[in-house]
């Protein structure tokens, strides 16, 4: 369901160990007008749906619905320019190429408090 290119679970476990992100991480859809959806990436609860993948000693969830438009996916890393962040993409080409533009995007936070 979800593979990690080299060096990217190292990162999100610092992260973790910063207390800059919580785990579990979620993988959802984002709708932004009327571009296509990009991938997003943040912490989450479990939801009882949720599909639960455990790779590199992290935990990642998906609804469903997501997993069957996007499949699995691929995250890498991103250091350009000085923005760092995370590309999620799917794995298949063509539901990368038809459907979804690649996404870099900072691990946030969506718990409140």
């Amino acid at each position: 369901m979800i593979m990690l290119e080299p060096g990217v679970g190292e990162i999100i476990r610092a992260m973790i160990a910063e207390g800059k992100v919580e785990l579990p991480l979620r993988i959802q859809l984002h709708f932004s007008g009327c571009i296509n959806p990009t991938l997003y990436l943040c912490a989450d609860s479990i939801r009882e749906a949720d599909l639960i993948h455990e790779i590199d000693e992290l935990t990642f969830v998906m609804d469903p619905e997501t997993f069957r438009h996007v499949g699995e996916v691929t995250i890498a890393c991103v250091d350009d320019r000085g923005k760092k962040g995370f590309v999620l993409s799917p794995s298949d080409p063509e539901r990368r190429g038809n459907m979804f533009s690649m996404s870099t995007l900072k691990i946030r936070s969506t718990f409140s408090g």
